[in-house]
């Protein structure tokens, strides 16, 4: 496919060399970084405020290379272990 695609889009500069063959048809498009919800902004994380232990979270595509299913087996081994965590995932 990649010789036929009109744009390659990557997240950063060392994937830009990695596809340094496509010439001028790579454009990169860096992550965005954003500043997380108040509990106003998002009343689902009201379920999780003033409940014990840490509030771990992922945001990110729910797709198997992500690995939301290692973050949630180890979520429930600490909970089996009687260790409190929180979580939250957004996708």
């Amino acid at each position: 496919l990649l010789p036929r695609a009109d744009r390659v889009v990557v997240m950063s500069e060392v994937e830009r060399h990695r596809f340094a063959a496509a010439g001028d048809r790579v454009q990169v498009i860096h992550n965005a970084v954003l500043s997380l919800p108040t509990v106003a902004e998002a009343p689902a994380l009201d379920a999780l405020a003033g409940r014990p232990g840490p509030l771990v979270g992922v945001v990110g595509r729910l797709s198997p290379e992500k690995g939301v299913d290692v973050l949630l087996r180890a979520v429930r081994l600490l909970a089996d272990r009687g260790t409190p965590v929180r979580l939250a995932v957004a996708g």
